[in-house]
């Protein structure tokens, strides 16, 4: 089920790579994300796979690390640069993006 997410999210991400407006192409994020995805999993399955199983608690902790360590990674790639230019720009690139996105919904909207 994991992989079929992953699979739409690169799907998400190809369609909508010629998206004119920097504050809502987030398709090379998406990708990068998607890989973190991938090989943080893959080191997870190998690492049950290659510890033994006297080792539960390590298995554990290395397994939570792996997931936080994505988790966290995924969000900080998403989110953190949209936080960077809230800090940097202050308000006035938040109303811009929020115009941004409203002439774009109005734009889609009135498409037939």
């Amino acid at each position: 089920m994991t992989g079929l997410m992953l699979v739409v999210a690169l799907i998400f991400a190809w369609e909508t790579r010629g998206v004119q407006l920097e504050a809502l192409n987030d398709s090379k994020t998406i990708g990068v994300c998607v890989y973190n995805t991938t090989v943080m999993g893959l080191i997870g399955v190998a690492l049950l796979f290659v510890l033994p199983d006297s080792g539960q608690n390590l298995r554990v902790i290395l397994l939570a690390a792996c997931i936080i360590l994505c988790a966290t990674t995924t969000l900080l790639l998403v989110f953190g640069s949209k936080v960077y230019l809230l800090a940097k720009f202050g308000p006035a690139v938040v109303e811009r993006m929020a115009a941004a996105q409203g002439s774009v919904g109005l734009a889609m909207a009135s498409r037939p």
